[in-house]
């Protein structure tokens, strides 16, 4: 089942106000939660903050209690090498295949060697697919 390796992150739609982000960490840190990765875009007034946690419905449920704008989302979590064209192959993957990305964010983490990218695209369940049939190494949830 393609949902097998789609992880959940939580989108945080915030107020572009000084002070916000660091109360949004103060709360999800409050509440025990361990933060992944972190995703910060901004437009004038209002920005988007996403997060891959330890715990996604507990911080949707603690953010909600502070009158902050949460929901928890499937995306796709990918590994691969942590090197230069590591992240070409797989955007000439999802290229070579007409995916369209909506958004994605990389980062480094605690697996030697590998780096991981987290994406949605305009078709979730067909970019599973083809990252199986490719044997590119996704993260389970």
């Amino acid at each position: 089942m393609t949902s097998d390796f789609m992880i959940k992150q939580i989108s945080i739609f915030v107020e572009n106000k000084f002070g916000r982000l660091a109360k949004i960490i103060e709360v999800i840190g409050e509440a025990g939660i361990d933060i992944s990765a972190l995703s910060v875009a901004d437009a004038t007034e209002y920005g988007i903050i996403r997060m891959i946690v330890s715990d996604p419905e507990l911080a949707v449920s603690k953010l909600k209690e502070n009158g902050v704008i949460a929901r928890s989302s499937k995306a796709i979590g990918v590994m691969m090498d942590d090197r230069p064209s590591g992240l070409s192959k797989i955007l000439n993957i999802l290229t070579e295949n007409e995916i369209v990305i909506d958004y994605m964010y990389a980062f480094t983490g605690k697996i030697d060697g590998k780096a991981i990218m987290v994406v949605k695209t305009n078709d979730m369940d067909k970019t599973v697919e083809i990252f199986k049939q490719k044997n590119v190494e996704m993260l389970s949830e």
